[in-house]
């Protein structure tokens, strides 16, 4: 694991999109797709943008799900999938470097008894089943994606994908990447933005802890993991 510390959130967000673009070139040299996994939040957006402005990733062969997604329609003004729409995906569409087969959002089916989480398992095994980048946020209680600490979302034995009606934080109803599916990942890259997550990154950081009491942990059981910050 590689902790990187910079109190200037432009540096940190240029590292992370050398970081992603360096691990999805070497992806792609011995497989013809790279699968990447990513959040919602105010933290990433700016990453998304710098990604979407590189000219050093073979960006049809990019394959994008959610990491976590609220329990509502793509469309809806609180969608995860919306941030990635309008920070990254729309550019990229516009430019015409990839198409909406390169898309994968979570669709909610409210309908059905596990709200779309078998659809969505289905089409991520199409791709191998796993992810090959990880990209998340820390909060400011140590969760990532929807692992919430001393909650049964980072318990849960499930292989990918998981619902929860009770999310500690609003909106209670979301999906999230089991823990076993977000360990699958080959390089994850995780990021503690603002004084908001000073506490967070302490726990993560303090050996004594479990992942059961801050998810984040998880994060360092990934070979290739880099962790971003500008709190000390």
């Amino acid at each position: 694991m590689e902790l990187i510390y910079n109190p200037d959130l432009t540096y940190l967000d240029i590292a992370a999109a050398d970081i992603i673009a360096h691990s999805t070139r070497s992806v792609l040299k011995t497989r013809h797709e790279a699968i990447w996994a990513l959040p919602g939040g105010r933290s990433v957006g700016n990453i998304f943008e710098r990604l979407s402005e590189r000219d050093d990733v073979e960006w049809g062969r990019v394959h994008f799900f959610m990491a976590d997604e609220r329990l509502v329609s793509i469309e809806d003004s609180h969608s995860n999938f919306r941030l990635l729409m309008e920070r990254i995906l729309y550019p990229l569409l516009e430019e015409k470097k990839i198409t909406r087969s390169n898309m994968h959002p979570f669709i909610y089916r409210p309908q059905e008894d596990d709200a779309g989480t078998l659809h969505y398992e289905k089409e991520l095994l199409r791709y191998g089943g796993k992810y090959d980048l990880l990209l998340l946020s820390s909060g400011e209680d140590g969760h990532i994606a929807g692992l919430y600490p001393h909650h049964h979302s980072v318990m849960s034995p499930e292989r990918f994908f998981i619902t929860m009606d009770d999310s500690p934080k609003p909106p209670p109803g979301r999906m999230s990447s089991s823990r076993n599916l977000l360990l699958s990942a080959d390089t994850a890259v995780l990021l503690f933005y603002g004084k908001g997550k000073k506490n967070a990154l302490a726990m993560f950081k303090d050996d004594k802890l479990t992942f059961e009491q801050c998810p984040a942990k998880v994060v360092q059981e990934i070979k290739n993991s880099f962790v971003l910050t500008d709190q000390k």
